[in-house]
């Protein structure tokens, strides 16, 4: 065999292992997936609302989704009969509390199916004195 042959095959071949130390593969992302569940912020539908009878909330017809209503109280007490909330493919849901919420106390209300697209909800109640309640959307 030619020495030139030789040596031109020696010197690409180590230049070729030289710059194959130094590659690194790209960062290739899969558009198939789907970025993992982040828990959206709660959203106040009513803040510090005296109850008087009943309190209505409308929400945006192109608005996100829930899982649970949180009914919270301020102070003083509150005593929640009934919550109507009507979810985005006209179905509601009239929840009988009957309870009585007081002091920094709070209320849960877990919305059926997985996550739901709510259009209004109204509570039905009364407050005593100064008492006020706020609605959060979770």
């Amino acid at each position: 065999m030619n020495i030139k042959a030789v040596l031109v095959t020696l010197i690409l071949g180590s230049s070729s292992l030289a710059l194959a130390d130094h590659y690194q593969a790209p960062e290739v992302r899969d558009h198939r997936t789907f970025p993992s569940y982040v828990a959206a912020k709660p959203v106040v539908l009513l803040d510090n609302t005296h109850l008087m009878g009943r309190a209505y909330v409308k929400l945006p017809t192109t608005w996100r989704t829930f899982t649970k209503l949180e009914l919270k109280s301020n102070n003083g007490r509150t005593k929640i009969d009934r919550v109507i909330v009507e979810l985005a493919n006209g179905q509601r849901e009239v929840v009988r509390t009957g309870g009585i919420v007081t002091g920094k106390q709070s209320l849960t209300i877990d919305l059926p199916g997985h996550l739901r697209s709510i259009k209004s909800v109204m509570l039905l109640g009364d407050s005593r004195g100064r008492a006020t309640i706020d609605v959060i959307a979770i």
